[in-house]
């Protein structure tokens, strides 16, 4: 999978679109959902197309830690109601971006330390936990933040 350039500057993109977005103010909206469940629906697609079976069950663990974090770290996300449109916005800033930068630098650590250490993991695989994870994590965000926006929309 990793072995395409133009497919690995995609992932690239696709990673620094989803820490812009997480970051920046914007309205709340469904499409929040759009871009971790696609980006989960391309992923799952590729796996399974030739891939060894084995390695569902790492990515799924993966898929599910993100989300895990993700869901507790959205709690930093700033959720508020526009008084003069009414329009519920949301912004994570640098506090958000801080946690974010925070995760890739333990994933680059947990790396380079099984790279260090020889053990016998399939970087490929790893490379599958990493991207699952960080669709897991974008999604557990995106859930935090539309839970704790009902009560403003409510409030209109």
């Amino acid at each position: 999978m990793f072995n395409n350039p133009l497919l690995v500057l995609l992932i690239v993109a696709g990673l620094a679109y989803m820490f812009y977005k997480q970051c920046a103010q914007q309205i709340i909206a469904g499409r929040d959902f759009l871009l971790p469940l696609a980006g989960a629906v391309y992923f799952g697609v590729t796996l399974y197309k030739g891939t060894n079976p084995a390695i569902v069950d790492p990515v799924i663990i993966g898929a599910v830690i993100g989300l895990i974090t993700g869901v507790p770290g959205g709690q930093i996300v700033r959720v508020w109601r526009d008084t003069k449109t009414g329009l519920i916005y949301q912004r994570g800033g640098w506090s958000y971006a801080f946690i974010l930068i925070g995760l890739i630098v333990l994933r680059v650590g947990i790396y380079v330390g099984v790279y260090v250490s020889k053990l016998a993991v399939d970087f490929n695989l790893l490379n599958y936990v990493f991207i699952a994870m960080a669709l897991g994590n974008y999604l557990g965000r995106n859930i935090n933040v539309h839970v704790r926006s009902q009560p403003l929309a409510a409030w209109r």
